[in-house]
């Protein structure tokens, strides 16, 4: 069963907001944490739980073993392997009351037989079933005390008043930010919530609303949080827009860390022109999605109030600053004269430096406090951390090799998700040079390929599976193939039900890194 989350908690005049990342339908812990904390409210991001029985029904089968994995109801320890019979007739088996659901609590608070105690404002993560989000939209499910933030039917952009004057304003954008997939609503009905059941992502068409929502209620006296599953580390298009809302903080998950990040670009990146030139390639590569799909049917059939907003939305992410005499190639992107791009690229520079990020960690592994006092808001960070009780105890025998032997050969090195060394539920532990996609899924090398459409997996030159690597860890798998190329192809077509992939780089002297993308 899953252990009691750290949380975050914003104290302010005397007013206290829990924050809280990856619910994961865990919604009676909200009421045991706000209570414990004395919040007034709780902000949630990631994937919030919304799931029901339907979902076991519909989920495809690795996507529903996902969602089973990270079940506050279930142990993982009890589900059947991936040999044996399927998942979704082992959660009928387990399932004894209809009115109940084995994924989430959520059922329970849709019935009144829970109920939140405090207002709760979230977002909607990466793993959630679209069904049960489009009748949250249509106003045909509601919650007591439940706000949705960027959900048109209900709050899109709430507003916090706090004991002594201070206001703080809520910005939303729910679902994986996935470039590939902003053009694509999925099974969707509403075409601002994409997805399908039990996976979700952003669209152009959410960004667009978004963009609206928050033009008509800008107000200077107002603190701006933007709230998003992905980490901008991960997306500059997201700090991009992040800008646009003119927001002084960004809280965000998504990379899964055992620890908590607090830093702003000017920190993180060499300089402004590195930041310039990687948010110019992210730009360009949303231009070359727009560009296809900007007349397709899909969007054709569309209101003409709609079209506007995806105008909206693509003009924000293909405006953006160009390194100094760069020329911009007929790409689709907006050409700016040298006045305009001066006038832009200070604008970002200054936002560079100023606009803050608070990435959470998982919420078993740590939390952060920010506290409001004489009219400066401080920040507190502490995490659970690594288990490095086995170096204490000495039970773990020494890494084979030594430390020149290890920097030579990437196979005798664990995984980069702490200093323990890792275990494996695949025999293919040997790791080769190149690049490749990370999904946080783990199981039969069968199941990760089929992730991939038959054109790029046949390009797949080793599958490495990682099914446990400490205790709290969660399983994902690497992908390699033989070049960047194909690599960033196969990332772009991969199935949703994979989560929120990422693409794995190599460090210097060739050595893998995989990157830590959203599980969801």
């Amino acid at each position: 069963m899953s252990t009691k989350p750290h949380v975050s908690v914003l104290p302010v005049q005397g007013s206290r907001i829990l924050c809280v990342a990856d619910a994961r339908g865990n919604l009676s812990m909200l009421n045991d944490l706000a209570k414990e904390h004395n919040a007034t409210c709780v902000i949630h991001i990631g994937t919030f739980g919304f799931l029901d029985n339907e979902t076991v029904e519909s989920a495809p089968a690795g996507l529903l073993r996902h969602l089973a994995f990270f079940s506050p109801k279930l142990d993982p320890t009890s589900l059947p392997s991936e040999e044996d019979a399927d998942i979704r007739k082992f959660l009928k088996s387990k399932s004894t009351d209809p009115s109940t659901c084995l994924l989430s609590e959520l059922p329970e608070f849709i019935s009144g037989a829970k109920r939140l105690t405090v207002p709760v404002y979230t977002i909607w993560g990466s793993s959630e079933d679209v069904r049960v989000m489009e009748k949250f939209a249509s106003s045909e499910l509601h919650v007591p005390n439940l706000h949705i933030v960027g959900l048109a039917s209900d709050t899109p952009c709430p507003l916090i008043t706090c004991p002594g004057g201070l206001k703080i304003r809520l910005l939303g954008l729910g679902g994986a930010f996935i470039v590939p997939k902003l053009l694509d609503h999925g099974a969707s009905m509403t075409s601002s919530i994409g997805g399908m059941v039990g996976a979700t992502w952003s669209t152009l068409l959410g960004v667009g609303e978004l963009l609206c929502n928050v033009r008509d209620t800008y107000s200077v006296d107002e603190i701006r949080v933007f709230l998003c599953h992905n980490s901008p580390l991960k997306e500059e298009l997201l700090c991009h827009l992040a800008h646009t809302l003119r927001a002084d903080y960004v809280v965000c998950g998504g990379l899964h860390f055992f620890y908590g990040l607090s830093f702003n670009h000017f920190a993180v990146t060499p300089s402004f022109e590195t930041y310039v030139s990687a948010l110019g390639q992210r730009s360009a590569a949303f231009a070359a999605v727009w560009q296809r799909l900007r007349h397709s049917n899909d969007l054709t059939s569309l209101t003409p109030q709609k079209l506007e907003l995806l105008d909206l939305a693509a003009n924000i992410f293909l405006t953006v600053p160009r390194l100094k005499d760069e020329e911009v190639n007929g790409n689709g992107m907006v050409k700016l004269n040298h006045a305009e791009n001066e006038a832009l690229r200070n604008t970002t520079a200054v936002l560079f430096q100023r606009l803050w990020y608070f990435n959470l960690p998982d919420m078993t592994h740590g939390n952060l406090v920010l506290s409001w006092k004489n009219g400066r808001l401080g920040a507190e960070m502490s995490s659970e951390g690594f288990d490095l009780s086995n170096r204490k105890r000495g039970a773990v025998s020494a890494p084979k090799g030594s430390w020149k032997e290890r920097e030579r050969d990437p196979s005798l090195k664990g995984t980069p998700t702490g200093p323990a060394e890792a275990g494996s539920g695949s025999s293919r532990d040997h790791i080769v040079e190149g690049p490749g996609v990370w999904v946080p899924v783990g199981g039969s090398e069968e199941l990760i390929r089929g992730f991939f459409p038959p054109e790029h997996r046949a390009n797949i030159t080793q599958v490495v599976i990682k099914m446990k690597s400490m205790k709290g860890s969660k399983p994902f798998s690497m992908i390699f193939f033989n070049t960047e190329e194909q690599a960033d192809a196969a990332l772009a077509a991969i199935d949703a039900a994979a989560g929120s992939a990422s693409r794995i780089k190599k460090e210097r002297k060739g050595r893998p890194r995989p990157g830590r993308g959203g599980r969801g």
